[in-house]
């Protein structure tokens, strides 16, 4: 299997364009020798502004979110970051954010959000958590040139939030040196009341063991009602091979040994990973029994789904009574060998 550094590949980018400045130039030097070459000379001329028109804008968006991600201090000391990446739906951001606040040990944790787009009703919101707690960073993510053609087709906006993602990520791993893992969230995604608890455990019990790369917030077939195999399966995790993007949690070391370096490029993150890393991933999914996070809105951070396309599915999270004994090992169901 291939994988791309995107960092790597934008920087070559940038490298080549400004190149081609120089280069391009001396090619007209050349063909000023030969006078009978104008249209040839047209054309070159075409492409040489063609080339610093787009260059421009890809270092333009390269310093903007640099600055963007800069703007959060390096930070020791904090418990995993949690990254939500958002774009035009301020009505499930704000459900989302009143419940990650509700969890007990939020403030321990900073929470980024990254804004791609410029929604007046998405910045209000994201200022106003931002300013009330000092822990939520609100920063801005600026979209690649061909990004912005999502008007076009949808792999465009596709790509945006695929590369919000990374940008938050990288972002996360890099402004708390010291985190072990990060939370990963959507603005559609509701918490259950321990989320960030089982977070918390999740790091100390499940990632410590090598064989496991994620570990998910909610199963492939949640719990529809309230019984007593909640309770009893709060500290319960299946061992899988697959892997789904209802909120997830990832690890420093997975994510700088295999995932940075295996983003996709183009078109959505989750169906890149789930068809072109995970089946070659030298690590095991964990799973939950129980929920702990359901989706309030529409599928995913594909802001281009229509309003009708929305989830029915009735099915409950942790109930008010949530995981408290982070001292618990985990209960393991089925084992490494079987997958």
């Amino acid at each position: 299997m291939v994988y791309f550094n995107q960092q790597s590949t934008h920087l070559a980018l940038y490298i080549a364009t400004w190149c081609s400045y120089i280069f391009i130039p001396i090619c007209f030097f050349l063909l000023r020798l030969f006078p009978g070459r104008c249209r040839l000379q047209k054309l070159c001329n075409f492409i040489f502004i063609g080339i610093v028109i787009w260059g421009s804008l890809h270092l333009t968006v390269f310093v903007l979110n640099y600055a963007s991600s800069s703007s959060i201090p390096i930070t020791y000391g904090m418990k995993a970051p949690i990254i939500i990446p958002t774009n035009n739906r301020p009505e499930y951001l704000s459900r989302t954010l009143d419940g990650i606040t509700r969890n007990p040990t939020f403030k321990d944790h900073p929470l980024i959000i990254g804004q791609d787009g410029f929604n007046s009703a998405v910045y209000n919101i994201c200022d106003c958590y931002s300013t009330h707690y000092n822990n939520v960073y609100h920063i801005q993510h600026f979209r690649e040139p061909l990004h912005t053609l999502g008007f076009i087709h949808k792999n465009f906006n596709e790509a945006a939030a695929s590369f919000n993602f990374y940008f938050l990520l990288d972002t996360a791993f890099k402004a708390f040196p010291d985190c072990k893992s990060v939370i990963v969230l959507e603005e559609d995604m509701w918490p259950s009341p321990d989320l960030i608890l089982y977070a918390e455990w999740v790091e100390d019990k499940v990632l410590s063991n090598p064989s496991i790369g994620f570990v998910l917030c909610q199963p492939e077939e949640p719990v529809k009602h309230f019984n007593k195999s909640i309770q009893e399966n709060l500290y319960s995790l299946s061992i899988k091979k697959v892997w789904s993007s209802r909120g997830w949690i990832l690890s420093r070391t997975v994510w700088e040994k295999l995932v940075k370096d295996s983003w996709t490029l183009f078109g959505d993150y989750d169906v890149h990973l789930i068809h072109r890393v995970i089946p070659y991933f030298p690590y095991y999914v964990a799973e939950p029994v129980i929920c702990r996070t359901k989706h309030i809105g529409r599928k995913g951070v594909n802001y281009n789904v229509k309003d009708g396309d929305v989830f029915r599915e009735e099915y409950v999270v942790t109930p008010i009574v949530p995981m408290t004994d982070l001292t618990k090992p985990v209960n393991w169901i089925g084992n490494f060998s079987d997958e």
